[in-house]
């Protein structure tokens, strides 16, 4: 078989064409493939009396959550002490903010220089405590009314929220 000179480049040019084609399609594909932000409550025990340590984890695709918002909301037995920012927001220049209003523990992530993404991993702990006299069993802890925000300004797709709870030990 004799290929023309302009036939091998046409040959070329298709194939040339269809990579770039397959090569926007995966990238479209990763895109949209990419998993939406989160929130986990951590799972702690302690004795009624005691003050506990909630974990928060973030789980983001990296560089697309630079500020967020969202409740916790307390049982009845469990009040506020404290929170403390993770390493993570320190390290992106974020503060915490919380502000309780009946048993819904809001809180605030921001900061000044609101470019910088906070990175997957430990966002915050939330110290609380149990109060003497809580009886024994599981507190549930869910979290909800997420909102997630990009570098930007722009909504980044939350999924949703992995509330926790407190295990009250005798």
């Amino acid at each position: 078989v004799l290929l023309r000179p302009y036939q091998l480049e046409e040959d070329a040019m298709t194939i040339h064409k269809k990579i770039l084609l397959l090569s926007a399609i995966c990238s479209l594909i990763a895109v949209g493939a990419q998993a939406a932000a989160t929130l986990k409550v951590g799972k702690v025990s302690g004795k009624a009396g005691a003050t506990v340590s909630v974990p928060v984890t973030l789980n983001s695709a990296p560089g697309s959550v630079a500020s967020l918002q969202f409740d916790l909301t307390l049982p009845i037995g469990v009040s506020t002490v404290s929170v403390t920012a993770g390493s993570l927001m320190t390290a992106s220049g974020k503060s915490v903010s919380a502000n309780l209003k009946e048993n819904v523990w809001t809180f605030l992530v921001y900061g000044a220089k609101n470019k910088n993404a906070i990175e997957k991993g430990l966002l915050l702990t939330a110290l609380v405590r149990i109060a003497p006299g809580t009886a024994a069993g599981t507190l549930s802890v869910p979290i909800s009314n997420t909102v997630y925000v990009g570098a930007d300004g722009e909504a980044v797709k939350g999924g949703p929220g992995v509330g926790g709870f407190i295990k009250v030990i005798p």
